[in-house]
């Protein structure tokens, strides 16, 4: 079954107004301001990843299994400080005031930001603050987003023990197809020399301008295709009550609802699915996303060894049972997904296969690379 939460992403703007009296919240949501602070979000998001601090984004499958966890051997301590990780409190918004109990940086980033979002209430849905508040305010909610994911990075590391960080990558490399954006700290756990770190990242250095280009196509096209389905609502009956929650034309809830949810979101997909300019756009940007990340995977595996290489597939080969099991699950609704493969978002770039027959060929004309089953019988 495909899985289409209708867009929950009202964060730090619609609660803002929460007690106000007769606003319009599709309005708000369809604001200029509410669409740019969403496109900042989801770049930073992406660059998140691309920079290695996205494990908030990229590992989160991993942390919600209790038996992940629970093979990792997180202490009582441990399972408190990554809560955010996992747990149904497990949100920015969680993080942010738990971290500034204790991270002065950040409680002053959240002081600062106070009088500006105080001004931002006052006109809703934008048009009547001045330019120069709407800039800083922008600035601002883009740096506390970037500082969240660099952040919530270190906690996660800082946290885990080295054998429990190399669980982790272990497992990031056995989940490789189906994770889109790639990162060369997942190879860590193959021990890359120093020499290979700084090889791996000059690769990601030189493709940056492209890697942020995609990101461009990716989030304007995300934008569009939320405000499509955002005409969508009425036609099949999905509405905001006078609290900002999303009901249905009986004005029941649909936010603890997820059967409902989904099916109002499976109408959506259905109407979406008849859009053909919009498809055959996705559709390119999708496929001009994927190869991208393929081609840099491919350059990231050139940097390694045979040895590593093969140690690599190994991983990937033998993954531990309940890696196993998500990784199943998840390419299934790849493969659902790739039925209507037009929809942009992070979870559309996936490349497939890790390590394709294809590039091993071409690596076994350059240097004689052998076959991973012949390795095994060594």
């Amino acid at each position: 079954m495909r899985h289409f939460l209708l867009p929950l992403l009202i964060t730090m703007l619609l609660p803002t107004f929460a007690l106000a009296q007769d606003i319009d919240f599709m309005k708000i949501m369809r604001s200029q301001r509410n669409r740019e602070y969403h496109k900042d979000s989801n770049r930073e998001r992406y660059r998140a990843v691309w920079n290695g601090n996205g494990a908030i984004v990229s590992s989160t499958p991993l942390w919600r299994n209790e038996e992940f966890r629970q093979e990792l051997g997180l202490t009582p301590e441990q399972h408190d400080s990554l809560d955010f990780m996992y747990s149904k409190d497990g949100s920015m918004g969680h993080w942010y005031r738990a971290k500034a109990q204790t991270d002065p940086v950040l409680a002053q980033m959240l002081a600062e930001h106070m009088p500006l979002n105080e001004e931002i209430r006052k006109d809703p849905y934008g048009g009547n603050t001045p330019p120069e508040i709407e800039r800083v305010y922008r600035e601002q909610q883009r740096n506390l987003t970037t500082y969240y994911f660099v952040e919530s990075q270190k906690d996660v590391e800082n946290t885990l023990t080295l054998e429990q960080m190399q669980k982790v990558r272990e497992s990031e490399l056995a989940l490789m197809s189906e994770m889109p954006i790639l990162n060369p700290s997942m190879f860590y756990s193959l021990n890359l020399t120093g020499e290979q770190k700084e090889q791996m990242e000059e690769i990601k250095k030189s493709l940056e301008p492209v890697f942020e280009q995609i990101v461009e196509e990716l989030v304007e096209a995300e934008d569009a295709l939320q405000q499509l389905k955002f005409d969508m609502f009425e036609k099949v009956g999905i509405k905001f009550d006078e609290n900002g929650q999303l009901v249905d034309e009986t004005g029941k809830s649909l936010m603890n609802d997820r059967e409902a949810m989904e099916k109002k979101g499976k109408e959506i997909e259905d109407e979406l699915t008849k859009n053909v300019e919009m498809q055959a756009k996705m559709k390119r940007i999708n496929e001009r996303a994927s190869g991208f990340m393929r081609d840099f995977k491919f350059k990231m595996y050139d940097v390694l060894t045979d040895e590593q290489l093969i140690a690599m597939q190994r991983i990937i080969d033998n993954p531990t049972a309940h890696v196993k099991k998500l990784r199943d699950r998840l390419q299934k609704e790849r493969a659902e997904r790739q039925k209507d493969n037009w929809q942009p978002g992070i979870h559309s770039w996936q490349p497939g296969d890790p390590v394709p027959e294809q590039y091993l060929e071409q690596r076994r004309q350059r240097g004689n690379f052998p076959r991973a089953e012949a390795s095994e019988n060594e």
